[in-house]
């Protein structure tokens, strides 16, 4: 048994990102539409067709909405950035916290 989640695998990273773009799609419009329908259909994608581990995708969602996360949706939805460079530093920023949260942990136990 692994002491440890996975790391991030290319095909998951993929499928993440398009969530997290859609997802912020989602964001832009008041009204309950199809992109959040399509964000929807994407979250069970990565969850059901990859092997994603689940706290890696809470822990992406909670970067999100932490108060730098929330800076860098909102530079999105201002039109500064697109929803797809978001989404992208938003994972980048989720692995890196893995890597770190991992080397912590080990250090740790030694």
């Amino acid at each position: 048994m692994a002491l440890y989640s996975t790391p991030l695998s290319e095909a998951a990273k993929t499928r993440l990102i398009d969530f997290v773009e859609a997802y912020i799609e989602s964001l832009k419009t008041e009204a309950v539409d199809v992109r959040a329908e399509i964000a929807k259909k994407k979250a069970v994608s990565v969850l059901n067709n990859t092997d994603i581990d689940i706290l890696f995708f809470v822990n992406t969602i909670n970067i999100m909405y932490s108060q730098p996360g929330l800076e860098l949706v909102l530079s999105a939805m201002n039109g500064l950035m697109s929803s797809r460079d978001i989404a992208i530093a938003l994972v980048d920023i989720a692995n890196q916290a893995h890597i770190i949260d991992k080397r912590n942990r080990i250090a740790g136990r030694q």
